[in-house]
């Protein structure tokens, strides 16, 4: 993340608009602020479910890539 903290309502804002309703929940789970090298590390869940199928691999990796980006 760098020297500028992410707002976790910033995230979740994204990770909906980029999954839509594969996004079952966005959760952030653990902060970190290194003070030697002033750089912050937040760390997420994204649970994806689809309720009329099961979803690939290769389709969640696919959104997550998008997320990532």
């Amino acid at each position: 993340l760098g020297e500028k903290n992410v707002d976790p309502a910033d995230l979740y804002d994204l990770v909906r608009t980029i999954g839509g309703d594969l996004v079952e929940q966005v959760l952030l789970v653990d902060e970190f602020y290194h003070e030697k090298k002033k750089k912050h590390s937040q760390t997420y869940r994204i649970i994806y479910r689809a309720m009329d199928r099961t979803l690939t691999k290769n389709e969640i990796n696919l959104i997550h890539k998008d997320i990532e980006n």
